[in-house]
């Protein structure tokens, strides 16, 4: 998520948490076969509105739909990893369920180490390498 973000690391830890403790399910039926351009370009989308929502009051609900949209139509590209695909899930799931909250309800929910596993990582390699600088 650093290449997705950065840099936001207080919009990362707050995904994060969501991903670890709340789950979700529109991810897995995101398509397997996006080109990288559209990939490319659905990140890039989706960085841009997380940092627009990292920068909302603490009391503010967050608005994630349009990322969730993004991300769950383009897919990822047949070409990631078992484990960036999970990584990549992770995140659109993470992303569903924020919807609505606010920043003191995630920080409440869980853990905010931005930790993610080798899953979050192989997303994050993944990013990097196929879609370089976003910003």
């Amino acid at each position: 998520m650093r290449a997705l973000l950065g840099g936001t690391v207080v919009v990362a830890a707050l995904v994060v948490a969501l991903v670890v403790v709340i789950g979700g399910s529109r991810a897995s039926d995101a398509p397997a076969d996006a080109t990288a351009y559209d990939f490319c370009l659905s990140v890039g989308e989706v960085r841009a509105l997380l940092a627009e929502e990292g920068a909302r009051a603490e009391g503010e609900p967050w608005e994630t739909d349009r990322m969730v949209e993004v991300l769950a139509d383009t897919g990822a590209p047949a070409s990631i990893s078992d484990d960036g695909r999970a990584g990549f899930e992770q995140l659109v799931d993470g992303l569903e369920d924020a919807d609505g909250t606010t920043r003191a309800e995630i920080e409440e929910a869980g853990d905010l180490t931005g930790d993610r596993g080798p899953e979050g990582d192989a997303f994050d390699t993944y990013v990097e390498e196929t879609c370089g600088d976003l910003g």
